[in-house]
């Protein structure tokens, strides 16, 4: 596990909270690419990208306003836009409106496979009629940008 392993642990910290890609982390670390999916998997990464809290999602936002209000003041946004786009990345992935429709979008796509394996034509056919509203109902509810 990541404990007993501080590159194992260093890997999940890049991708977690930097938000680094696996590709990105094969780069920095030179750790190959088969483990790195191996490590993601066995330690369950992306389940601790998506349990973020409210409370930290409104820290880091107030934080990436303070920071661009400071960068704009002092004529170095520009300088700064890597930085800036790594925090808004954690951001993303913190807010739990986002975390709930994207879970509930893997949801409906696991319906739609159960449903089309069942080659029942009638019920492929309401479905396929009545998809599209339950997204935009959820995306409507869930998303307030």
């Amino acid at each position: 596990m990541a404990k007993n392993n501080p590159l194992r642990a260093q890997c999940m910290q890049l991708y977690v909270v930097e938000g680094k890609s696996i590709n990105e982390i094969a780069e920095l670390t030179g750790k190959a690419l088969s483990n790195l999916y191996k490590w993601k998997k066995q330690d369950k990464w992306d389940d601790k990208c998506i349990t973020g809290s409210v409370e930290l999602s409104v820290t880091l936002e107030q934080k990436l306003l303070a920071k661009i209000k400071e960068f704009t003041d002092n004529d170095t946004l520009i300088n700064n836009a890597d930085a800036l786009s790594k925090l808004q990345k954690i951001v993303d992935r913190l807010r739990p409106e986002k975390v709930l429709l994207s879970s509930m979008y893997a949801f409906l796509k696991a319906i739609t496979s159960f449903i089309m394996k069942t080659r029942d034509q009638v019920l492929i056919d309401k479905w396929t009629l009545i998809l599209p509203d339950i997204s935009n109902h959820l995306r409507e509810l869930f998303t307030k940008d």
